[in-house]
């Protein structure tokens, strides 16, 4: 039996249009939580599908939640000197980023901090 082409849609996508970014395709499939078919022809050949849903942060909830995990973070370094916290989120953030360019990572198109 063969696929017969299927009317457009705008959760669909034609897989050369995939094939040209795939990065920033699954990233918006993630971000926008919808299943897309992908299509070669207008023939539907897979569903690609977020893995979790979207996360809203810009809510109320989202925001008591934001709250709440960075109070009981500033509770657990009370004791520490703010010039001391810096230099060590400094630090860890360089490691992290060095650990990324020796795998071979990008920053998702965000520049590098100097």
């Amino acid at each position: 039996m063969v696929a017969e082409p299927s009317p457009p849609d705008e959760r669909a996508i034609d897989v050369e249009s995939v094939e040209d970014s795939v990065a920033e395709f699954l990233e918006r499939v993630s971000r926008t939580g919808a299943d897309v078919v992908v299509r070669r022809n207008g023939v539907p050949l897979v569903v690609i599908a977020p893995l979790l849903p979207p996360v809203d942060t810009d809510t109320p909830v989202a925001w008591e939640q934001d709250d709440a995990l960075l109070r009981g973070v500033s509770a657990e370094f009370a004791d520490v000197p703010l010039d001391e916290l810096e230099r060590r989120v400094a630090e860890s953030v360089g490691n992290a980023r060095r650990r990324r360019r020796e795998r071979g990572g990008s920053q998702s198109g965000r520049s590098a901090a100097p």
